[in-house]
């Protein structure tokens, strides 16, 4: 079912499926919430679950105006405030993590990063993006074309080239301005390295991500009492790499929190 909240008179759409506890799924950068629809059917049975498109991707292109990583965050909050079912379970993936993390400070919910992290970029990840959004502004499609092979591990390229195919379809629907607004927005996202000490976030990461790297992960980990569950040859996709070990990992993963 396809549900709208309006925000500032303007209508936000998400759909809705299944009852019980509130479970949201948020995607990432080049994405939109039909990522999810293969994993979340999983979980219909017995959960809630809310597919939620980003602004300006999806349903909701026609939203323009909402780019930082906190006011994507506003605008999830809204449809929480609607749907009142707390704490809800958030699941984020890569960029929706960052959203999450957002969500977090303003009301108690279950955060699940998939794919994702808690702290800032560095220095030379920050400039990385800083030459995306004018390597985006010169030529999208061929910007797209490198990434989206590039966030899988080499081992799976091959056996998932229709999917891989399909996100590329899906990227290149995304408005130019809303890829390089949303590169600006992960670029200047908050650092939630000291938060992480004391919070009960749960990491679930790929072992062959090149994005997250596991051993980057597990630098950030020192200091924290994060449950880490790892995923066997997966990169950054895991609802497409690897989606039986995922969904199982979600379970037991919801399972320990409940």
């Amino acid at each position: 079912m396809v549900k709208t909240v309006l925000v500032n008179d303007v209508d936000y759409r998400y759909t809705v499926s299944g009852k019980g506890p509130l479970m949201v799924f948020i995607h990432g950068f080049l994405e939109t919430s039909q990522i999810w629809e293969d994993i979340s059917l999983s979980f219909e049975d017995d959960y809630k679950v809310l597919k939620i498109d980003l602004p300006g991707h999806g349903v909701n292109s026609h939203l323009l105006d909402f780019f930082s990583i906190q006011q994507m965050a506003s605008l999830v909050l809204e449809i929480l405030k609607v749907e009142k079912n707390s704490p809800p379970i958030v699941i984020g993936h890569s960029m929706g993590g960052y959203v999450g993390l957002e969500i977090a400070q303003l009301i108690p919910i279950h955060l699940i990063l998939l794919h994702s992290n808690f702290w800032e970029d560095s220095p030379q990840k920050k400039l990385d993006r800083q030459r995306l959004v004018e390597v985006v502004e010169n030529n999208k499609k061929s910007f797209i074309q490198r990434a989206i092979p590039n966030l899988f591990a080499k081992s799976n390229v091959q056996n998932h080239w229709v999917a891989i195919e399909n996100i590329k379809a899906m990227a290149l629907r995304i408005d130019k301005a809303v890829i390089q607004n949303c590169t600006r927005a992960m670029l200047e996202r908050n650092d939630f390295s000291a938060q992480a000490k004391h919070a009960n976030w749960q990491v679930i990461q790929g072992d062959l991500d090149p994005i997250v790297t596991t051993s980057r992960m597990a630098e950030y980990l020192r200091g924290t009492e994060l449950n880490c569950y790892t995923i066997s040859n997966c990169g950054h996709m895991g609802f497409i790499e690897q989606p039986k070990e995922l969904t199982e990992v979600l379970m037991h993963t919801i399972k320990d929190r409940s």
